[in-house]
């Protein structure tokens, strides 16, 4: 009994092992389109059946149609192929097919399944499917584009590689459709350009790759000579790298290059660094290709709308405000890329600068490492796929098509000048409003990304605005930037930096200060002689005290603090409730929080402290008011107050203090009193500012309802415009559909009338208004010698052959409105031939020329 296709691709799936039913080493994801199921097919007959990968296709198929893709290709390979299910566990040696009208991801070991998404923006499932097949595999992926129209593909290819993972593109010289492998292959990310059946061969060998990534040596090794290499593998290829592009990878984040070197190895069949390096020894352009690797190019028009949407709404509106007509607005981005997100900031301003009614001179500075990225981004061509991330509305204005792709305008290039630059080496632009650098310190260690931010710092005017991406913060450079919108990462540069200066603590330090004041002056100002009396007395009674930011953090030290505070232990730490001694925190804490909700003085006494001392806190507000508001922090400790009266009063109240008797427990109820009075406070505090949070909570939740209504309205009226275009669908399928049958009765009626014209015996064409011919039966051919060349021609030249008399003013009289015109007559051969000429009528009754019949009367005595 034979098999249908499914009950084949079943008694496949039964008779694969067990032990292969667990996830796959590789995950290989197949983008298709026109003529990928040719090319899917060829690879699948080419590859083994034992890689240990799970293919998963996925191809552009019709919404509404039933799908037998995994029945046809049951039939060209012996692996199992199953249609994707939502929540699908992936398997080894599968081939898993995309079902139509849905939209297919994956997360690590899993797939899943959405509804196709509706809308005009075009649907892309391919890069959908590439983007998650980037972030769910750990960098164990392949991304293949084979034969498809449009440029479905080509931005996953590029987070694919980003990610790590091998990109191979079908050659279009074997591609039914080369649309797509041109578009993957313009993008400059893919790593291997081969036919079908060589794609099944390169995926077999990266089956055997090993697992485990590269790791630098840390003993030196030996080239195949024998003879020591004497530098570190590792530092052997940043060498190569640094002489080559004049770019040092020394300082970018480890984990980042090694994926980048696996990559590299994998695709060269190596399996150590010290092989890797030996290769950049001997061809120099793999050192290109590896540069190329390292620098990460993923980006997209409007990446993370939210964050766009929040500058153009909070920030440029400011920046456009604040200004002269005349003054130009400065902005730098570095790593730009190939120039999407500086132009993308480009149009955004273009629309702020609308609405608000104004026009300023913009300098957008664009930068990037990269001269390859710099000159695609001058050229501002950028493939059809970014109708899914530009709305149509922008790209109806600020793009226009060009061979396929789409162009940005002048008026928006105009706005961006593009240059070579490395952030990590060449000096920052200066006198800025606002940098956008995202995804960036991202992939740089610690200290090159610190020092990254105080070139940003320095090249922003004071309340410049600085935009970083969604896994950035500015870390411990409070100092220098507060925070404008931490959801969108969006920080203001302050108006200095803060340094930590300290004043003398100890009277060998005060020495030399106190004599510079006790010296005689050089001149007899009064106003000299009254500063430096009140230097004197500050330095002998005043209490010791910092000056604290908004964000608690010490810009300076004023006298001796050591009794007070203790730098903690670990990197460096100004913040004060970090260095505040045992026994003040609470206290400091509590004042700090009254002051800064009352913005007046507050003070918290008889704090015990270390030895049995007890001291008092003082906190000040300091002018002008606002968010970032500095504070005069004072530390006095029991009994100063009587040393500024005078000694004789301090030495009574020593005395006083030793006659006291000592009680330990009346003075332990005191302190647990004070505690107690304390922590109501501080809860107090937390408790205001817990029912403010919980208010602008409150708020947010309303806006967050009235905005959900609008979008279920707004949701309502696309259904109904589905519910429109899905009857208007109807109706012209229905409409699609008759005109296909009146095509069809055409069609048989012309056939049928080609047919009776080619059995005529008569000589008969047509001519038109103008006397020129048109078509002619194939007796015509014959009796006049007419050849498809004469189509077109005038029949005053027909006429002079054939002699007919009188012809030309026949054919007037007929055309013109006259009757029929019929007659005999000898041609130059000396045949009797009978002329006819009737008027030719089209539909409407309009005359549009003559029909010319032209045969021989049957001789006397002939049947008729």
């Amino acid at each position: 009994m034979s098999l249908s296709p499914v009950s084949r691709s079943r008694q496949k799936r039964k008779s694969v092992p067990s032990s292969r039913a667990v996830a796959p080493c590789w995950v290989v994801g197949i983008g298709a389109s026109t003529g990928g199921l040719e090319a899917f097919s060829q690879l699948l007959v080419a590859l083994p059946p034992d890689t240990g990968m799970t293919f998963v296709l996925v191809q552009h198929l019709a919404p509404k149609l039933k799908s037998l893709l995994a029945e046809l290709l049951a039939l060209k390979t012996a692996l199992p192929v199953v249609q994707a299910e939502d929540g699908m566990v992936l398997r080894r040696d599968h081939v898993v097919v995309i079902p139509p009208d849905t939209e297919l991801t994956m997360t690590p070991g899993r797939l899943h399944l959405a509804a196709r998404p509706r809308g005009p923006a075009q649907h892309l499932p391919i890069d959908a499917f590439f983007r998650s097949l980037a972030h769910g595999t750990d960098s164990r992926c392949v991304a293949i584009v084979l034969s498809g129209a449009a440029a479905d593909g080509a931005q996953g290819l590029r987070e694919v590689k980003a990610a790590g993972g091998i990109t191979i593109a079908q050659d279009p010289a074997s591609a039914r459709c080369a649309a797509m492998p041109h578009a993957a292959i313009a993008t400059g990310a893919v790593d291997r350009v081969l036919a079908p059946a060589a794609i099944a061969v390169e995926l077999a060998r990266i089956a055997k790759l090993p697992a485990t990534a590269p790791q630098p040596r840390p003993r030196r090794p030996r080239s195949a000579s024998g003879a020591e290499v004497t530098a570190e593998p590792l530092s052997a290829i940043f060498d190569a790298l640094r002489r080559h592009t004049s770019v040092d990878f020394v300082q970018y984040k480890r984990s980042t290059v090694l994926r980048r070197l696996q990559r590299r190895m994998e695709l060269h069949h190596l399996a150590d660094l010290v092989a890797y390096g030996k290769l950049l020894r001997e061809r120099p352009e793999e050192v290109d290709e590896l540069y190329r690797d390292l620098l990460i190019h993923v980006t997209a028009f409007f990446r993370d709308g939210a964050v766009f949407e929040a500058l153009q709404r909070d920030v440029l509106p400011r920046l456009l405000a604040r200004r002269p007509a005349d003054a130009p607005l400065r902005i730098w981005v570095p790593g730009c890329s190939t120039g999407e997100e500086p132009y993308s900031l480009a149009i955004g301003l273009i629309e702020a600068m609308d609405a608000a009614g104004t026009r300023v001179p913009v300098r957008l500075f664009a930068t990037d490492v990269s001269e390859s990225a710099i000159e695609q981004a001058r050229a501002a061509v950028y493939p059809a796929s970014i109708a899914g991330d530009v709305s149509p509305e922008r790209l109806a204005r600020f793009f226009t098509a060009v061979d396929g792709a789409y162009r940005l305008t002048k008026a928006v290039r105009d706005l961006c000048i593009f240059a070579r630059h490395d952030v990590t080496r060449d000096p920052p632009f200066s006198r800025l409003e606002l940098v956008l650098c995202r995804n960036l310190l991202i992939y740089l260690d610690a200290p090159l990304q610190r020092r990254l931010l105080t070139g940003f710092h320095y090249a922003l005017k004071p309340g410049g605005y600085l935009l970083l991406g969604a896994a950035e913060s500015i870390g411990t450079q409070t100092a220098q930037f507060g925070t404008f919108d931490a959801v969108h990462r969006i920080f203001v540069r302050k108006p200095s930096a803060a340094v930590a200066s300290e004043e003398p603590s100890s009277p060998r330090r005060v020495a030399p200060a106190a004599a510079a004041a006790l010296a005689p002056p050089r001149s007899s100002d009064r106003a000299g002689l009254s500063q430096q009396a009140n230097e004197l007395l500050l330095a002998r009674y005043a209490p010791a005290g910092v000056i604290v930011d908004a964000d608690l953090r010490i810009v300076q030290f004023r006298g001796a603090t050591g009794a007070w505070l203790e730098p903690p232990s670990g990197e460096a730490n100004l913040h004060l409730l970090k260095m505040v001694r045992a026994g003040l925190l609470r206290g400091t804490r509590a004042a700090l929080a009254e002051a800064r909700r009352t913005g007046q003085p507050a003070e918290r006494s008889t704090l015990l402290l270390e030895g049995g001392r007890r001291g008092s806190v003082v906190v000040l507000p300091m002018a002008p008011p606002g968010p970032d508001r500095h504070h005069f922090v004072l530390f006095e400790e029991e009994g100063d107050g009587a040393r500024v009266a005078g000694r004789g009063r301090t030495s009574g109240k020593r005395a006083a203090g030793a006659r006291r008797p000592a009680i330990a427990s009346a003075e332990l109820v005191a302190e647990l009193r004070h505690e107690l009075a304390a922590s109501r406070d501080y809860l107090q505090t937390i408790q205001q500012d817990f029912e403010a949070a919980h208010e602008e909570l409150q708020s947010a939740n309303e806006e967050i309802l009235s905005n959900n209504e609008e979008l279920q309205s707004a949701n309502e009226e696309l259904d109904t415009a589905k519910e429109q275009m899905q009857s208007s669908n109807e109706e012209l399928h229905s409409i699609n559909a008759a005109l296909r049958d009146r095509n069809e009765v055409l069609a048989a009626a012309n056939r049928d009338l080609f047919d009776l014209v080619a059995c005529a015996s008569v000589a008969a064409f047509v001519i038109d208004s103008e006397l020129r011919v048109g078509s002619f039966t194939p007796r015509a051919r014959t009796l006049l010698g007419l050849v498809p060349a004469d189509v077109g021609r005038s029949v005053v030249v027909l006429a002079a052959a054939l002699a007919i008399p009188q012809f030309e003013s026949r054919l007037r009289g007929v055309v013109e409105g006259g009757p029929p015109s019929s007659g005999d007559f000898r041609d130059g051969k000396g045949r009797l031939l009978t002329l006819r000429i009737e008027p030719l009528r089209r539909l409407d009754g309009a005359l549009g020329g003559a029909t010319v019949a032209l045969f021989e009367p049957p001789a006397v005595g002939a049947p008729a």
